[in-house]
């Protein structure tokens, strides 16, 4: 890796926005994985998204999909990522 990228802010490569979707389709329920907003500064990766429920899910059970989503782009990324997953009802 390059010493400027640990320094500076940068954003994640396309391929892992496509991995980033790929995750979030991966659970039952979640659709549309959109506005995806990433950085990786120093060691630590950040990962903003949005993601379409369907409006009938309760709210427990999108609080379950969403920690889910979490649980597994911690897993891909690290745990020390700072992932913030916007539900939107559809």
């Amino acid at each position: 890796k390059n010493a400027v990228d640990e320094i500076i802010d940068k954003g994640l490569p396309q391929e892992e926005v496509k991995k980033i979707k790929e995750i979030a389709l991966s659970i039952e329920g979640i659709k549309n994985p959109h506005a995806i907003k990433t950085r990786r500064s120093g060691y630590i990766t950040f990962i903003d998204l949005h993601i379409d429920i369907d409006k009938e899910t309760t709210f427990i059970k999108a609080h379950d999909k969403t920690t889910l989503l979490e649980e597994k782009l911690k897993k891909a990324y690290g745990p020390k990522t700072v992932i913030i997953v916007h539900a939107e009802p559809i």
